[in-house]
């Protein structure tokens, strides 16, 4: 009997010594593939993001390039021509009905600059569904003292202004595009007023949300000062910035991105940040529009995101422990049947004994 438990002993130590040394072999190939498989979908994860933000940036600037070339070309022909109130009017209202991208353009003149009885001189031409509206901007709506006047006249160059609701002009949320027009007076090259091309926030919103995020993820853009000009919640849309958010809900993380943002970078973040929309924990990425300092922001839902990976933890995890047991079974196996032959010589050395 002490000998049949002995063999038992030695099976047992056989089996474990084997199972241990497999199975810590196995985990360490385990680990290392798991954490490299992780990294690996991770880079994957960041170079989508970036990706996917450089997309949208792209389709934007294709846009406000179409737009900026049109006044650009206009404040030439008229600082190196001659033309009529008329002649001026009817070249705006083709640019706006001919050019999809431009939702209206002025030219602005400086007081009597134009038209020498004119304090105001500035048509203004605009898309109001399929039709070409016009309206004079002056008297009440003092354009020399708006952004999109008085900036670029004050720069000397042209000037991407920060959204505004234009109450006297187009009556919506827009950009104005603006270019200084000068003319050479008396042998002196002087500044005699502006042309815009205004492009709608609503196009802007429409390309931005266009982007497929998972299922609850979402775009943004802020602008140079940090303020929403596109979001899915329409309530946040220049009514707040994202540093007033990173306070309201106590996002440090959050104003860091916001600063990062309005500084030009490209990045993507991993911060302690749930969502305005579904309130879920998530991660961003964002880019710069190079062109008017502007910037697009991507919210991803961290769940959502890191799905791969989770997916790939509970597979390597079944696959682990299947595969132990499975190697503990033929260890077994094989250990009996090396041990088998010892079994039987004892049980004949009893019987011989006897």
């Amino acid at each position: 009997m002490q000998q049949k438990n002995r063999h038992r002993g030695l099976t047992f130590k056989l089996i474990l010594y084997i199972f241990s040394s497999i199975a810590i072999v196995l985990a360490v190939i385990f680990i290392f593939n798991y954490q490299y498989s992780k990294k690996m979908l991770m880079k994957n994860i960041e170079e989508s993001a970036y990706n996917l933000n450089q997309s949208i940036v792209h389709r934007v600037e294709v846009i406000l390039a179409a737009v900026e070339k049109l006044p650009r070309a206009v404040a030439l022909l008229v600082e190196h021509g001659q033309y009529t109130p008329e002649r001026l009017m009817s070249v705006l209202r083709l640019l706006v009905k001919n050019n999809p991208e431009i939702y209206g353009m002025t030219i602005a003149f400086e007081p009597y600059a134009f038209v020498k009885d004119q304090r105001f001189f500035a048509p203004y031409y605009y898309k109001s569904g399929a039709e070409i509206k016009f309206t004079w901007l002056g008297g009440d709506y003092n354009y020399f003292t708006y952004d999109w006047y008085f900036i670029p006249k004050e720069l000397g160059k042209a000037h991407w202004s920060e959204p505004y609701y234009d109450v006297g002009g187009g009556n919506i949320i827009m950009s104005t595009f603006s270019v200084p027009i000068y003319k050479m007076i008396e042998g002196k090259r002087q500044f005699i007023g502006i042309i815009t091309a205004d492009v709608s926030l609503n196009w802007l919103q429409q390309i931005v949300n266009s982007v497929k995020v998972f299922e609850t993820g979402y775009g943004y853009t802020i602008t140079r000062t940090g303020q929403f000009i596109t979001h899915p919640i329409s309530d946040i849309i220049m009514n707040e910035t994202i540093f007033s958010i990173a306070e309201e809900r106590g996002y440090p993380s959050l104003r860091e991105i916001g600063r990062a943002q309005i500084h030009g970078k490209t990045g993507f973040e991993k911060p302690d940040y749930k969502s305005l929309k579904g309130g879920k924990s998530s991660w961003i990425s964002y880019a710069p529009i190079s062109m008017n300092g502007w910037s697009v922001g991507i919210v991803y839902p961290l769940d959502e995101l890191l799905s791969d990976v989770q997916h790939l933890t509970v597979v390597m995890l079944i696959l682990g422990f299947g595969g132990l047991i499975f190697i503990g079974i033929m260890i077994a196996m094989i250990s009996g049947s090396i041990t088998k032959p010892l079994r039987l010589l004892a049980k004949a050395s009893r019987e011989l004994a006897v």
